[in-house]
């Protein structure tokens, strides 16, 4: 699948180096980003484009590459149910909420705000029972970046 990428890239007009692209593929293999659309982008557009100028050319190659890989995956809503979420957050009443995605995170604190950018912030989790803010967490990859 990524070598594909990297040959289309060089077909869009992008030199990008088999250097770039190994440390691209290190760089995955370290689990530096979660699996998360975005955040590939992102990393693969910051190893493998040397100039701000490219990013446009980068852009229609991503996206023409990785077009619809996010509906491949689904939403975690097709899994999870909402009722059942909320239920059980009724059920327990938290002190501290660790959400594994932003489908979760959203859901339950009613933002459209990223999973990231709340990490270690207060936030009031809907439906909670005692109603008080806790803290939000951003899952088992934070915990082992340090953020605790």
């Amino acid at each position: 699948m990524l070598t594909g990428f990297f040959f289309l890239l060089r077909e869009g007009g992008l030199k990008v180096s088999i250097t770039e692209f190994l440390t691209l593929l290190e760089l995955l293999k370290q689990r530096v980003i979660r699996f998360d659309i975005d955040e590939f982008y992102y990393l693969s557009r910051a190893c493998l484009v040397k100039d701000e100028a490219l990013y446009d050319r980068f852009d229609r190659v991503f996206s023409a590459h990785f077009k619809g890989v996010q509906e491949l995956f689904g939403p975690e809503a097709a899994d999870l149910p909402e009722e059942w979420l909320r239920r059980q957050i009724e059920l327990v009443d938290p002190k501290v909420v660790v959400t594994l995605g932003n489908f979760s995170s959203k859901l339950l604190l009613g933002t459209t705000t990223g999973i990231t950018r709340l990490r270690g912030a207060g936030v009031r989790v809907v439906g909670s029972p005692s109603g008080s803010d806790v803290p939000s967490r951003c899952g088992p990859s934070g915990w082992r970046q340090g953020h605790r």
